[in-house]
């Protein structure tokens, strides 16, 4: 599927355009604010796309912003966002919303499937994004990055693959001449991606990862953060003001997920055995 730009205004879709209009404003409005404290912010996927090619703006449909800032400067951004008036969305803590205009900027700290060394390396090439001729001071990452983490964040991540991430593939390899990823990534977890299995995404995730970083992304898994743990389970943390109380409902909270986490390796697993008997029945 080829990506022409030059017809997206035929291809023009009013509500998305319009949609992606605000987008932009609040990419400025938020962007602005970063570069007054310091921080710096960069944007994933059709965020980032739209910002390097505004025609794309006319037919990308954008769901949210997706942004990724330093984990040193972590609270520092959500309080900027809180300023601007984004509050944290309870069962998604890497999520804060502005009610007023129904925007959702979407944070990652890190790219999980790098390493601390990589992470660093990779942040700290990001391009700003005015030497693609664009007024926001804010970043991407360099192309072969991008497309890279699109791949990632589809194939491993969500373990399945979205029309408009297809999109955006084609249109970074056809402006910048990258080289295809799609085959290593289909042949390599070819199982898992033609089949529908639950909770397949978790799997995939521990098997792309490197052996040095399977261990942590285990003790992440098992052991989140407090805050993460309260909002993932829609709970607001200032609610338990009493020490005893707030500690035996994080106690609560962390064996609930142990035990849902215990539930869903059972499923998996249970749905693996299923299809294997049911593929040597055919057979």
């Amino acid at each position: 599927m080829k990506i022409v730009l030059h017809n997206a205004v035929e291809q023009y879709n009013k509500d998305i355009f319009s949609r992606n209009i605000l987008f932009h404003s609040e990419i400025v409005r938020i962007s602005e604010k970063c570069l007054q404290q310091n921080i710096k912010l960069i944007l994933l996927k059709g965020a980032a796309i739209t910002e390097i090619f505004p025609e794309y703006s006319f037919v990308r449909d954008l769901e949210d912003i997706d942004v990724l800032v330093e984990k040193k400067v972590y609270k520092k951004f959500k309080n900027l966002l809180s300023e601007l008036g984004y509050e944290e969305v309870l069962y998604d803590p890497h999520a804060m919303f502005n009610k007023q205009k129904n925007v959702q900027i979407d944070i990652e700290t890190k790219l999980w499937y790098l390493n601390k060394k990589d992470n660093i390396k990779t942040i700290n090439s990001a391009v700003c994004l005015t030497q693609y001729g664009s007024l926001t001071n804010c970043y991407i990452l360099k192309p072969q990055d991008m497309l890279r983490y699109i791949y990632v964040h589809s194939y491993i991540h969500h373990a399945k693959f979205d029309p408009k991430w297809e999109q955006d593939i084609q249109l970074l390899k056809e402006k910048f001449g990258l080289q295809n990823m799609e085959t290593k990534f289909k042949d390599k977890y070819k199982f898992f991606l033609d089949n529908n299995i639950v909770y397949k995404g978790y799997v995939l995730r521990f098997l792309f990862l490197p052996f040095s970083q399977k261990i942590s992304y285990l003790i992440e898994t098992l052991f989140p953060s407090v805050e993460f743990i309260f909002l993932r389970y829609g709970i607001k943390q200032q609610d338990y003001g009493s020490d005893i109380k707030y500690f035996f409902v994080t106690i609560y909270l962390y064996i609930k997920r142990w035990i849902s986490l215990i539930f869903k390796s059972i499923n998996f697993f249970n749905n693996i055995l299923k299809f294997l008997f049911a593929t040597k029945s055919l057979t």
